[in-house]
Parts: structure tokens; C-alpha cells; sequence
């Protein structure tokens, strides 16, 4: 994954995820992953026939959320903001 803020590639471990498969133009599907220090994350899984004009875009990317501690918060506004889009919610995994 890269960090959309920064550009660097994330390296933390993640403890749980919940994935919402999309029919969406630019996106396959949105995760909230909360990882091995707590934080939060949100990670979009781009389509790559929506990207190909830019080769060397990441096809996995990611911003953190405000705070750590925040994971049911974070699924439930992925979960409102992407209501439109959602084919699917796969239950939780603890990883």
C-alpha cells in the first residue's frame, strides 16, 4: 500500500479489515484496515483499465484515518460515503 499523503509505502502489519467490494467507475473496492499500532486506515483497490493513462500510478492506495482506536467508526463512514457503490460487505477479519 501506499500512503496517499505522503507517498511512501506503508509497512505496518494488519490486525483486522472489513472489505466492501464496489461497482465503481475508477475503484473495485474499499477497506478499513486497522493495523499492528492502532492505526487506522483506509485503503482503496483501484481498477487499473481506469488508471492506464498513468502507468505508474499505484493500483493500492491508502490515507489514515484522524486517530487510532477509531476502526468501527472508520467502517461505518466508508460504509455511508460508498452506500451508492456497494456490491457486497465481507464480514471482519482478524488477520
Amino acid at each position: 500500500m501506499i500512503d496517499l499523503s505522503t507517498d511512501r509505502r506503508i509497512l505496518l502489519k494488519p490486525v483486522r479489515s472489513v472489505r466492501f467490494e464496489l461497482r465503481d467507475v475508477a475503484l473495485t473496492a474499499r477497506e478499513v484496515v486497522q493495523m499492528t499500532d492502532g492505526s487506522v486506515w483506509s485503503v482503496a483497490h483501484r481498477r487499473a483499465e481506469y488508471w492506464s493513462h498513468n502507468p505508474k500510478a499505484p493500483l493500492t492506495v491508502a490515507f489514515r484515518f484522524r486517530a487510532s482506536g477509531e476502526f468501527v467508526d472508520a467502517v461505518e463512514f466508508i460504509r455511508a460515503a460508498e452506500r451508492p457503490f456497494i456490491t457486497r460487505e465481507l464480514p471482519e477479519v482478524a488477520v
